[in-house]
């Protein structure tokens, strides 16, 4: 489905608000995906979870250690509902 319409579900689901950063994204796509494409395409590109902050530093280790790759933070979870975009610390709207 993509992060835009993985990212409505979970938000859903969850009943939280999701803030997704653009730019950090778009530094650990891989090269030979577009943003559009992790966005919008119906491939797997990769693997969205969520962690509590408290968390992250021990999850991403063991991530890193068992799959030999890393997982970088893109953005994060609050009260409220939907998903909101920012790009350079502002809130744009994507749609």
């Amino acid at each position: 489905d993509g992060l835009y319409i993985d990212l409505q579900k979970l938000a859903k689901a969850s009943q939280k608000k999701l803030t997704l950063h653009l730019d950090r994204l778009k530094a650990v796509l891989h090269p030979a995906v577009s943003l559009s494409t992790a966005l919008e395409g119906g491939e797997d590109y990769g693997l969205l979870i969520t962690c509590r902050p408290e968390q992250y530093q021990e999850l991403s280790k063991t991530f890193s250690q068992r799959f030999e790759t890393a997982f970088f933070p893109i953005g994060s979870v609050a009260e409220g509902e939907g998903v909101q975009w920012r790009e350079q610390g502002e809130e744009i709207s994507f749609s």
